[in-house]
């Protein structure tokens, strides 16, 4: 090794929310006919949208309603995933092994995990962690959109039930934030 110390952090997001978002943000890019590229190589075109990788995910057309996406397999569990090094709807069945290799890794690493729900708190935590001068109030907000349908709870049960490993990583860094 070349001696570099690394550290690492990360934020994560409620899942149910983060999932619901994620629908909206991908609805909002179909219905504008924005092509888009990004560093994930996902791509989307017209009501299209592609993964340029091994795991492909192309839907012909984004489905109308999150009733319809929250049962797609490629959008389980995506910040897992993602941690896990999955690309971006990528279709990946995650195990308890996985979870339990990825808990590991994070906590063997030392990464500090901040919950964005929690923000307040998350950055009280990095600057303590990394010696930094972060002031909450002084950061930039983004707008959120407050145009987003009311989402049931038969469909949260559902997003619920199809990302437990984003729901069960959220949970135990949630409670360990808390705890410190």
């Amino acid at each position: 090794t070349s001696g570099i110390n690394l550290n690492w952090m990360t934020m994560l997001r409620d899942p149910i929310e983060r999932f619901i978002s994620e629908y909206y943000f991908l609805n909002l890019i179909f219905d504008n006919g924005v092509v888009r590229f990004n560093t994930n190589k996902a791509f989307w075109s017209g009501r299209k949208i592609g993964i340029l990788n091994k795991d492909a995910l192309l839907l012909d057309d984004m489905p109308d309603t999150i009733e319809e996406y929250v049962n797609i397999p490629e959008s389980f569990n995506g910040q897992t995933k993602w941690l896990m090094g999955k690309d971006y709807l990528s279709h990946y069945d995650i195990t308890d092994e996985d979870f339990n290799k990825l808990i590991n890794k994070i906590d063997s690493l030392d990464m500090k995990v901040g919950i964005v729900e929690r923000m307040p708190q998350s950055i009280n935590y990095f600057n303590k962690s990394f010696e930094f001068n972060l002031e909450y109030y002084k950061l930039k907000k983004f707008k959120k959109n407050r145009d987003k349908l009311h989402v049931g709870e038969e469909v949260r049960e559902l997003i619920r039930k199809n990302n437990k490993y984003d729901i069960k990583l959220y949970n135990y860094y949630f409670e360990r934030l808390e705890n410190k």
